[in-house]
């Protein structure tokens, strides 16, 4: 699945652009996001969240266990950034071609045909 992400800040005029860590940069205007680049969003936005283990019968008492907890969506990150919207399209991109049935074993080769 595919991206829809729609900047629409009027203070940047027509060269302007924004920059959103893990995307890129962005002037005005709709743009589509691959699931590949909106995965790396995820990743690199990532955060750690661990702490010490404070079990004293624990066998790693006082160490610090680290963990990691993956960005958010596009979309639910769009929510906080002024004049960025982001929406989830149709079928990913790459995907299964238009008409395809669900579990249907085809595969489509590079000039168009099924094989």
């Amino acid at each position: 699945m595919s991206y829809k992400l729609v900047v629409n800040q009027l203070n940047l005029g027509d060269a302007g652009q924004i920059y959103i860590h893990g995307l890129g940069s962005f002037g005005n205007g709709e743009h589509e996001i691959s699931d590949e680049l909106e995965q790396n969003f995820r990743s690199v936005n990532t955060v750690e969240v661990g702490g010490f283990d404070d079990d004293p019968k624990s066998d790693s008492f006082g160490v610090y266990i680290p963990k990691f907890v993956e960005g958010p969506s596009l979309v639910d990150a769009a929510g906080s950034m002024h004049g960025v919207t982001a929406a989830k399209l149709g079928p990913p991109v790459g995907g299964p071609p238009a008409g395809a049935k669900s579990g249907a074993s085809s595969s489509v080769t590079s000039d168009g045909g099924e094989k």
